[in-house]
Formats: structure tokens, C-alpha cells, sequence
């Protein structure tokens, strides 16, 4: 089937069987964050990415995050201490992912599951408890096609911003900015 004189003009996947070219998807997506060993948080996205073509895509999304007391802190708190803390509230972004894999994997000679691995990179801002700052976002994961209109997706993510310390344990300092971190 290969052209023999210009191989270039044949792509290596032909037909695929779930194309996202000139597509939107809307991703709703949830996430559990490792950033900080006295808060637990969760978060709920929802993104929506518009694909130029199999490859490239780009998109908006927001993140409300769900933050609690760890149990790293409830020890702290337990001990007569405390630690200073900052919630994150909510970020909004625009991004790019890039589609680097698509192909199909056998699942014990019986099923074939296809997939998508992907880069992404997104630009915007990171509300917290004490200020708002620049948010800069990039990641790797991947995509397994449910059906033609589904997909479950998991992304491994380094969300990098800005946070403000206020003080809330020494009673002399409170309410008083004690740093930045990022």
C-alpha cells in the first residue's frame, strides 16, 4: 500500500477510528493536588479545546478547587501548633496540548483499546485565600477512546504560581503578609 516514490504523502495511521481534527472537546474533569502536606485538595474542571488538527489543539478551562485540612495538620493541631496556609480558590487558563501518540494497544488478544498521549501548557491566573497571581501549567498524559464521543483521559500536572502568606497563628502578626512562596 505504500507509495513508493513519495512515502511522505502517506501518514503511518491511516483511518482513524476516532479522529479530533477540526473538533471541540468539552473535558470535565476532577483532580487530587500533592502541593501542600497540610491541605487536602480537590479540584473540578471544566475545559473546553478546540483540535486544529489531529496534533494541535487549543482550549480554555477553569478549576474551582476544594481545600480541608490535612491529616498532617490535624496532628500539628493536635500537638498545640498550627501552620500557616494559603487555599487555593480558582484558576482560569488558555492552553495548548499536543497530541504526540495515537495508536492502539491489545488487551489480552481480545480487545483493542486506542489511545492519545499528550504534552500541555497553559497561561493564566491562580486566585488563593490572600491574592490572585500569573499561573503557568504543563503536563503529560493520556487519552483511551471510550466511544466515538468519550474518552477518560488522565494528565499528570505541574501547576506553577505565586501565593501570598498571611499570618494566622501568632496572634501579635496577624492579618500581616509573613512571605511569598511559589
Amino acid at each position: 500500500y505504500w507509495e513508493k516514490n513519495r512515502p511522505q504523502d502517506v501518514g503511518v495511521i491511516q483511518n482513524r477510528l476516532y479522529s479530533k481534527s477540526q473538533k471541540f472537546i468539552l473535558g470535565i474533569m476532577g483532580g487530587y493536588h500533592i502541593s501542600d502536606p497540610f491541605l487536602t485538595i480537590t479540584s473540578q474542571t471544566l475545559q473546553l479545546t478546540y483540535h486544529i488538527d489531529e496534533t494541535w489543539g487549543v482550549g480554555l478551562k477553569g478549576t474551582m478547587f476544594n481545600t480541608s485540612g490535612s491529616q498532617a495538620l490535624k496532628t500539628l493541631r493536635d500537638g498545640g501548633k498550627d501552620a500557616n496556609t494559603v487555599d487555593p480558590k480558582w484558576t482560569a487558563a488558555l492552553g495548548v496540548d499536543t497530541s504526540l501518540l495515537y495508536g492502539k494497544l491489545s488487551l489480552l488478544g481480545s480487545n483493542i483499546i486506542y489511545y492519545d498521549m499528550h504534552l500541555l501548557s497553559s497561561l493564566g491566573s491562580l486566585k488563593t485565600e490572600n491574592n490572585t497571581s500569573f499561573a503557568g501549567e504543563v503536563g503529560l498524559g493520556q487519552r483511551f477512546f471510550i466511544t466515538k464521543n468519550m474518552s477518560f483521559r488522565t494528565d499528570y500536572r505541574l501547576l506553577i504560581y505565586r501565593e501570598t502568606v498571611i499570618e494566622k497563628v501568632i496572634t501579635a502578626k496577624l492579618k500581616q503578609e509573613v512571605g511569598r512562596r511559589m
